[in-house]
């Protein structure tokens, strides 16, 4: 009997069933894609066939945009073992796909390249790993970042964790930071102390290292401070002063409060 001669409850049901088999249809289906893609990475990335590698990690990209939560976690364990090889290529292309997924949940797959302070050799991966950092902004990066930027002896890391940690406006810690960023570029001015309080401002340093840091860091804090707040600030001198005035409420410094 077909639908048409039906009584309208008997077709009413067998549309209804007929929309449930198309639902569960296309859902095993978008498992199975995202299943294949997966093993075809991991195909790929055993063969060692970087073009191919790279060519997998778009794929996955693009099973990411439209999968659910446990789906996603996967896609983003896949391109973490990616990460996890020693080719450079494979490296910058993995981080690449964690950036172009935009998915705050990679940070635990490249959190490894951004332990805490670099003291030498400050790695295009890592500065790769801090723009893939300023992208998602992941809180849990707040941490290793300002530990970055407050300990390295390599002077471009921390330059560069201020940058990135100008774009977390809408993190939690977005006071935290502020107030951080302020206090350790203001213990490196160089040259004679003055009136300053040294408990509140820290004393100004002497010598050739003093300058560097200095040089280094004044102006990324900067402008790391006036993206974090909406502010325009054009000096390390007016955020000192900024700072002073407003230290025990700096959450009253940003433009959206």
């Amino acid at each position: 009997m077909s639908l048409r001669h039906a009584s309208p409850c008997l077709a009413l049901s067998a549309l209804l069933i007929a929309a449930l088999l198309s639902v569960t249809t296309t859902a095993h289906a978008e498992t199975v894609t995202i299943a294949q893609v997966v093993k075809q990475l991991d195909t790929s990335l055993k063969a060692k066939q970087t073009k191919a590698v790279t060519s997998g990690l778009e794929s996955v990209v693009q099973a990411h945009a439209v999968a659910d939560t446990a789906d996603r976690k996967t896609l983003l364990a896949a391109v973490g073992k990616v990460l996890r090889k020693k080719d450079p290529a494979l490296k910058r292309a993995a981080l690449a796909a964690f950036e172009a997924m935009g998915d705050a949940g990679a940070w635990k797959h490249y959190r490894s390249l951004l332990r805490g302070p670099i003291h030498k050799g400050f790695t295009t991966i890592q500065a790769k790993a801090m723009d893939v950092t300023r992208a998602l902004q992941p809180e849990g990066a707040v941490r290793p970042l300002l530990a970055i930027m407050k300990k390295s002896k390599n002077l471009r890391a921390a330059a560069r964790a201020m940058k990135t940690l100008g774009a977390y406006k809408g993190s939690r810690s977005r006071a935290k930071i502020l107030g951080e960023l302020i206090s350790v570029t203001i213990k490196e001015r160089p040259g004679v102390r003055g009136r300053d309080n040294p408990v509140l401002y820290g004393p100004r340093q002497t010598g050739e290292q003093a300058r560097s840091r200095w040089q280094a860091l004044a102006k990324p804090m900067v402008a790391a401070a006036n993206e974090l707040t909406g502010q325009e600030l054009r000096s390390p001198e007016a955020w000192f002063q900024m700072w002073r005035e407003n230290r025990r409420s700096l959450a009253d410094l940003f433009q959206d409060e």
